[in-house]
């Protein structure tokens, strides 16, 4: 299978590292084989795709750390200018790129902050057809000072049965593609009924399910199952701002990305 067959798009904005966006999008591309393209909008005077941080400076740093020997990675580095707009000018080479994912940095600031000052990952993901993985600046992710991926635990918020057989692939994909070794997948389901029974989960000796219930807030108790189990990730599936409340508050999956101390995985569905 060549890089070619799963692109992986790195948002960035010129972090000296390239941040921890650019950490889990560089080991994902390298343990899958994957193409990585760094994308940034509206460069400034004198910035070019040469300025933007390599793959191979970052895995030589990850060596002298003690993390693997540097391994092949195709990355491509684009600037693309075509609008006012940040998010209109990403999204425009985006639609050229067609990525398989999208790998993003996002601050943890409140949603009145957001409301007025707008968050440039979250209204990339709104207006994406692929899975946008949310990495929170300041906080630790599942790729290791080493560069070691130690994906292992994962959050599955479960609604209903189509969002969660999407969720569901989505993830198992992406751990399959990238050879996590086992993945520990906690389904949730909070509220009445119990909508995991009816799900059809894969059976591969690499994931283990284990299900649980939770009542209160969504977000809450989100919040509390990821920080109960250990999750690594937690995995949304997502239909966008669906009425005036949520535009204000935001859908439960920006919520959850808000607060969340462990990446984002959010999930588009039809």
């Amino acid at each position: 299978m060549s890089a070619a067959d799963f692109v992986i798009a790195h948002a960035t904005d010129l972090a000296a590292d390239g941040g921890i966006a650019f950490a889990h999008g560089v080991a994902l591309a390298r343990d899958g084989g994957c193409t990585l393209v760094s994308l940034h909008a509206n460069p400034t005077a004198g910035v070019a795709a040469r300025d933007l941080p390599t793959a191979e400076a970052l895995q030589a740093a990850w060596a002298a750390e003690g993390g693997p020997a540097p391994a092949a990675v195709v990355h491509e580095r684009r600037t693309h200018d075509c609008c006012e707009d940040p998010v209109d000018t990403l999204l425009d080479a985006m639609r050229t790129l067609q990525p398989d994912l999208l790998v993003v940095g996002t601050h943890r600031i409140s949603s009145l902050g957001r409301l007025f000052k707008g968050s440039v990952s979250e209204a990339l993901a709104l207006n994406s057809v692929c899975p946008t993985l949310f990495l929170p600046i300041g906080e630790g992710g599942f790729v290791s000072a080493q560069g070691i991926n130690t994906l292992a635990r994962v959050l599955i918020p479960i609604g209903d049965e189509a969002a969660a057989a999407r969720a569901i692939e989505t993830v198992t994909r992406l751990a399959e593609r990238c050879d996590v070794a086992h993945l520990d997948v906690h389904l949730l389901h909070v509220g009445a009924g119990d909508p995991i029974a009816a799900l059809a989960l894969p059976e591969a000796p690499r994931w283990t399910w284990h299900r649980r219930a939770a009542e209160g807030p969504l977000t809450r108790a989100i919040g509390a199952a990821a920080d109960a189990v250990g999750a690594q990730l937690v995995v949304m599936a997502t239909q966008g701002h669906d009425g005036v409340l949520d535009f204000l508050t935001g859908s439960h999956t920006e919520q959850v990305i808000r607060h969340s101390h462990c990446p984002v995985l959010s999930v588009p569905i039809a």
